[in-house]
């Protein structure tokens, strides 16, 4: 089974970020921003994802 991607809704989106980096290894973009949809995301990639 392979997982593609997920979505995790917070209010606290650097919190989450820091916490996948921290524990998990996460390398993670800057900050995508879209404030006409009032929207914020991060796309965190896991070592077993990262290509080689």
């Amino acid at each position: 089974m392979k997982i593609d991607h997920i979505a995790i809704r917070t209010r606290d989106l650097d919190k989450v970020r820091d916490f996948y980096v921290r524990y998990f290894g996460a390398v993670c973009s800057r900050k995508y921003e879209n404030p006409e949809k009032k929207f914020s995301s991060y796309f965190c990639l896991f070592r077993v994802s990262l290509p080689e």
